[in-house]
């Protein structure tokens, strides 16, 4: 949890100084000031995000005798071509990760 709220508030932060940036683009800058607000509460969920899938790694995680479960990091890989010479690109995801 402290890894995705760590993200959160820095995403928080870099998107109310993106919403500010872009007032200067504004006719009126007055009159959009919603948009540092809004840039913040993107930048908040991107982070949440962002933090949710960097920390988690397999479906299901079993370590010093407890069993964690998460959403799955799923990883794109390049596979090289078979006989026609055709390449694949195949997603993978951890299902089981533990230390015993």
């Amino acid at each position: 949890m402290k890894t995705i709220f760590e993200d959160s508030f820095y995403g928080g932060l870099a998107g109310g100084l993106v919403g500010a940036a872009m007032l200067a683009f504004t006719d009126k800058p007055g009159d959009h000031l919603q948009n540092v607000g809004i840039g913040a509460g993107i930048g908040v969920i991107v982070g949440a995000v962002y933090g949710a899938v960097t920390t988690s790694k397999s479906l299901a995680e079993y370590d010093n005798g407890k069993v964690k479960f998460a959403i799955p990091t799923v990883r794109p890989e390049f596979r090289e071509g078979n006989v026609k010479g055709q390449s694949n690109i195949v997603a993978m995801a951890e299902l089981l990760r533990g230390k015993f």
